[in-house]
């Protein structure tokens, strides 16, 4: 009951006070959400994170190439690549350098899988120097995006010019043996 003198003697009625309070809680909830998030996050480490998975997922995906017997010790090694271990940096470029001369996968696809594997865990980077890192990020986002173009194209380089071409042979070729089946 001692609040109640302070709320009568106040000059803010009480509709007033609640929209007020209203008005608050939204300009609070507005900065809040527009505030900067790098404040709030390390987008370094979420970046080289998100970039790892990424890297992960790609090489989880060519499980299935390596020969059954090294299957388990690949994706442990896939799995350990995240944390930017450098033995399954060195496992994988191994395996992936062994492919190049095998032809298991197309010779731009292994290349690209190496670049991105060589931007994700680079030798020459002194650790204490995160510029050096954060100069990789960008052209590691580059070269995986070039990685997943590659990976959605068609692996035949057939043109539609040339497919109408053979449909328009096939039409006359039909056509002509029509002719020739009805002048007979």
């Amino acid at each position: 009951m001692n609040e109640l003198p302070v709320l009568l003697t106040s000059r803010v009625r009480l509709g007033e006070g609640v929209e007020r309070l209203q008005q608050l809680h939204e300009i609070s909830s507005t900065l809040w959400t527009n505030m900067a998030i790098s404040s709030l996050a390390n987008f370094r480490n979420t970046d080289s994170r998100l970039q790892g998975l990424v890297c992960y997922h790609h090489f989880v995906a060519l499980k299935d190439l390596v020969p059954e017997s090294l299957q388990e010790e690949f994706l442990q090694y896939c799995h350990h690549l995240p944390q930017k271990d450098a033995s399954a940096f060195y496992y994988i470029q191994d395996i992936l350098r062994d492919w190049s001369s095998e032809e298991r996968l197309p010779e731009n696809i292994v290349k690209l899988l190496l670049t991105c594997l060589q931007h994700f865990h680079p030798d020459d980077v002194d650790e204490s120097v995160e510029a050096s890192e954060a100069a990789h990020r960008g052209p590691l986002w580059i070269n995986l995006g070039i990685l997943q173009i590659h990976l959605w194209l068609p692996v035949t380089t057939f043109d539609p010019a040339v497919k109408r071409k053979y449909k328009l042979q096939y039409a006359e070729e039909e056509v002509n043996k029509y002719r020739t089946y009805a002048n007979v």
